[in-house]
């Protein structure tokens, strides 16, 4: 009984759905009722280095551009951590390295 009442309340929201949300001419943008749709914002990007193709034209939202520069921001923290773990450890074991020559320098022969 229970599981018949739970699909019922799915199914209709999920036939309520598009009555709330409207496809818009402009590619792919949902607009709700009783919310602007967001303003496109566009950006010319470089082509690759050494291609000989022009650059492309990207248009997304403020949300959209936003979210990528934090994942950029997020990815370059990210890769400066692992370079300076990186250093670390090869600082650290060329510091052993030298530690160890330098013991067997002073170790007496006999």
């Amino acid at each position: 009984m229970r599981i018949g009442v739970l699909l019922t309340g799915a199914s209709l929201a999920l036939l309520a759905t598009p009555v709330l949300a409207q496809q818009t001419g402009d590619k792919g943008t949902i607009v709700v009722e009783g919310q602007k749709p967001e303003k496109k914002i566009c950006k010319d990007v470089d082509p690759p280095t050494g291609s000989r193709v022009g650059g492309d034209r990207i248009c997304l939202t403020e949300a959209e551009w936003r979210r990528g520069e934090e994942e950029a921001q997020r990815a370059m923290q990210h890769e400066e951590m692992r370079y300076r773990a990186n250093r670390a450890a090869i600082e650290n074991e060329s510091s052993v390295r030298a530690a160890l020559r330098g013991n067997r320098a002073r170790r007496p022969r006999r």
